[in-house]
C-alpha cells in the first residue's frame, strides 16, 4: 500500500489535481488541464496506480454510455492513514505540495489540528521541513478554525468535567504543545494574534479552576507572561505558580522578543511583580497553604531575598539585550533561556546562542545591594534581606524606584492574605 514512485511527473500531475479538489468526483475528462501536456495513456496509468495502492476511491457514474464502459470517478480517501501514506510519498519530492493542499485542510477539518502533528512531528526536528510546515500548516483555514475554538473547547471540557473536580493543569492542552515544536516566530505570532484575547475571555469565565483566588494585578501578570511565554504560560500553566515554585526565574525565563517593544513588555512584567509584590505573594501563600497556618515573616522575607537575587540577573539580561538592539546584532528577534544557573538569549532566525559561555554565567551575588551603579558614588546601601530593592532598568523606563522595607511588606501581606482566606 503506498508504494509508488512519486517521481514520475504524470503521477504527480494527477495527484496535484485530486489534492485540490478533495470534495469532487473526477474523472477523465476533468483531467484537461494535464491532457495538454500528458498522454491519455499515462493519465490512465497514473490512476490505475493510485487505484492499486487504495489512495483514491472509485465511482462509477449512473448509465452506461451507447457503445462504450459507465466512466469511473476518481476521489482521495480522507481517513488520516491515506493522509500518513501521502505525505510519506511526498517527503521524497515536494510535502508543501500535499500540506498547502485543500484535500490538507479537509483532513484537518474532520480530525483537527493535532491528529495532523502526530504524523508529521518527527519530521518537525528537521529545520528545512519544520520551516516549510510552518509556513503553510498555520497558515490552513482549519488549523486557524480548530486553534481558535480551542478555548471555548477548553470550557466544554471544564464544564463536563465539573463534579470530578477537573482542573486546567490536568486537561493536557496538546494544541499548544503541538504549536510549540513549529517555528517559534510564526507559532508566537499566532498564539499572539489568534489565541491572546480568546484565552483572556477564558480565564474571565473559569479562572477559579485553576487559580483559588484571582486579582486584577493576578489577571494583569497573567496575560503579560502568557503574550511574552505562550507555551508554558496560562491555561497549560499557571503562571503564578511558575513565578514562585521557581522564585522569580519567570522574570527571565522562556520569553520570547520579537521586536523592541516585547522587551518593553518584559521589563513591564517585572515592575508589575515588583509593584504588586504583596497582592501576588498573598495570592500565591493562599493557593499553597488555603487556611493552614505557616511561618508568614520568615516566607516572606525568604521571597524578599530571592527577589532582589533575581533583579540583579534580570538587570544583567536588560544590559545584554540594550546592546543587541542599539547594535543591531542578529535578526532582532529573541529568545529568553535560563535554565537556573546560565542565562542566554537566543537569535531566532539562526537559533544561534548570542551570549559567550562567560556571559551566561550566573552572576555572583554578595551582599548588601546598592542602589545604582557602585557605593563609591554616595548611593545608600541597601540589606537584601530588609528591603525590596528594584531593578535598575526600572529608573532608565521611568517606573517606581523606591525600595520597599520588608517590615512593611510582611504586614501588608498578612492583612491582604487574611481580607483572601475571609472571601
Amino acid at each position: 500500500m503506498y508504494n509508488i514512485d512519486i517521481t514520475s511527473i504524470n503521477l504527480r500531475r494527477v495527484l496535484e489535481i485530486l489534492l485540490l479538489n478533495p470534495n469532487k468526483l473526477i474523472n477523465y475528462d476533468d483531467l484537461i488541464n494535464i491532457r495538454e501536456v500528458t498522454a491519455e495513456s499515462r493519465i490512465r496509468e497514473a490512476l490505475r496506480k493510485l487505484e492499486s495502492a487504495k489512495i483514491i476511491n472509485v465511482d462509477y457514474s449512473r448509465g452506461r454510455p451507447k457503445g462504450g464502459n459507465r466512466k469511473k470517478n476518481y476521489q482521495l480517501q480522507k481517513d488520516l492513514e491515506t493522509f500518513e501514506g501521502l505525505f510519506n510519498i511526498y517527503l521524497k519530492v515536494d510535502v508543501s505540495t500535499l500540506l498547502k493542499s485543500e484535500y490538507t485542510n479537509e483532513i484537518i477539518k474532520k480530525y483537527g489540528f493535532c491528529a495532523i502533528y502526530e504524523i508529521i512531528k518527527m519530521r518537525l526536528e528537521e529545520s528545512d521541513f519544520r520551516c516549510a510546515a510552518t509556513n503553510v500548516l498555520l497558515s490552513q483555514p482549519a488549523t486557524i478554525d480548530d486553534l481558535e475554538s480551542l478555548p471555548e473547547d477548553i470550557l466544554k471540557r471544564l464544564e463536563e468535567n465539573r463534579e470530578f473536580g477537573v482542573y486546567l493543569s490536568d486537561l493536557g492542552i496538546e494544541e499548544i504543545n503541538a504549536l510549540r515544536k513549529f517555528e517559534p516566530i510564526a507559532s508566537v505570532s499566532f498564539c499572539r494574534t489568534r489565541l491572546y484575547e480568546r484565552f483572556k475571555e477564558l480565564h474571565r469565565k473559569v479562572g477559579g479552576k485553576m487559580i483559588v483566588n484571582t486579582t486584577e494585578p493576578a489577571f494583569n501578570f497573567t496575560f503579560l507572561d502568557y503574550f511574552l511565554s505562550p507555551f508554558t504560560s496560562y491555561p497549560v500553566n499557571d503562571p503564578i505558580q511558575l513565578l514562585f515554585s521557581r522564585p522569580f526565574d519567570r522574570l527571565y525565563e522562556d520569553a520570547y522578543l520579537l521586536d523592541k517593544v516585547d522587551f518593553m513588555c518584559l521589563i513591564k512584567r517585572a515592575h508589575l511583580v515588583y509593584e504588586n509584590f504583596v497582592d501576588l505573594l498573598s495570592l500565591y501563600f493562599k493557593n499553597l497553604y488555603g487556611a493552614y497556618e505557616f511561618e508568614l515573616e520568615t516566607s516572606v522575607k525568604e521571597f524578599v531575598f530571592l527577589w532582589n537575587v533575581s533583579s540583579i540577573r534580570f538587570d544583567r539580561y536588560c544590559s545584554y539585550l540594550n546592546i543587541f538592539y542599539s547594535r543591531q546584532k542578529g535578526s532582532g528577534k529573541y529568545h529568553l533561556l535560563s535554565d537556573g544557573a546560565l542565562l542566554q538569549v537566543t537569535d531566532l532566525e539562526t537559533n544561534i546562542p548570542l551570549l559567550d559561555p562567560n556571559e551566561s554565567k550566573e552572576m555572583p551575588f554578595d551582599p548588601p545591594l546598592y542602589l545604582g551603579d557602585s557605593a563609591s558614588h554616595g548611593l545608600e546601601t541597601y540589606d537584601p534581606f530588609g528591603f525590596l530593592i528594584p531593578c535598575n532598568i526600572f529608573k532608565n523606563e521611568g517606573f517606581d524606584y523606591d525600595p520597599i522595607p520588608v517590615e512593611a511588606i510582611v504586614a501588608e501581606t498578612n492583612s491582604k492574605l487574611g481580607e483572601m482566606r475571609g472571601r
